[in-house]
């Protein structure tokens, strides 16, 4: 707080300690020289896409793969990520699912680049496991004559950098 938001942190009185508070705030208000603002918003909890029971659970990961809603994918990578922080066999699993069916959505490659970077952030393996997620990819752009993620891109990604660098980063000018 006091780098990022030095005023903020100034006006805080730290002595008074915090609480975390187990609730969904939907409101945003301030009262400041007897003038009132209030900001309403709706609030959405991944994990309420999951469902409450283990059962309830794998059948929502499974709604949401369903769907060819981005956002539903990456709610599932998201959730996918949680299920599988102690288990790289099941996460390595999971990334290849979500994975291929990123493919299959059919959307330009734009939208395919961004999202698997998305799914490659959240659902970090360890080398090996993350040179058999390449090779799937490699064999399912084979199979549809259509190459989303380049080799070049992908050691970008590999390396952490965005496409607006690949240039500087590869020795281009």
């Amino acid at each position: 707080m006091a780098f990022y938001f030095r005023a903020a942190h100034d006006a805080i009185d730290w002595t008074k300690g915090h609480e975390f508070l187990g609730w969904r705030p939907s409101q945003y208000r301030i009262d400041v020289l007897g003038c009132t603002h209030v900001f309403n918003f709706p609030t959405a909890k991944l994990l309420d896409f999951e469902g409450g029971s283990t059962a309830d659970a794998a059948s929502g990961l499974a709604a949401l793969k369903r769907q060819s809603n981005p956002f539903a994918l990456v709610t599932a990578a998201h959730l996918s990520a949680l299920r599988t922080r102690r288990n790289v066999g099941r996460r390595f699993a999971a990334k290849r699912e979500l994975v291929r069916l990123l493919y299959e959505q059919g959307w330009e490659r734009q939208r395919v680049i961004d999202l698997f970077a998305i799914i490659d952030s959240m659902l970090a393996l360890p080398k090996e496991l993350e040179h058999k997620v390449w090779k799937d990819c490699d064999e399912i752009e084979r199979k549809t004559q259509m190459k989303y993620v380049t080799s070049v891109e992908r050691l970008a990604i590999e390396r952490g950098v965005d496409a607006a660098n690949l240039a500087e980063v590869f020795g281009g000018h």
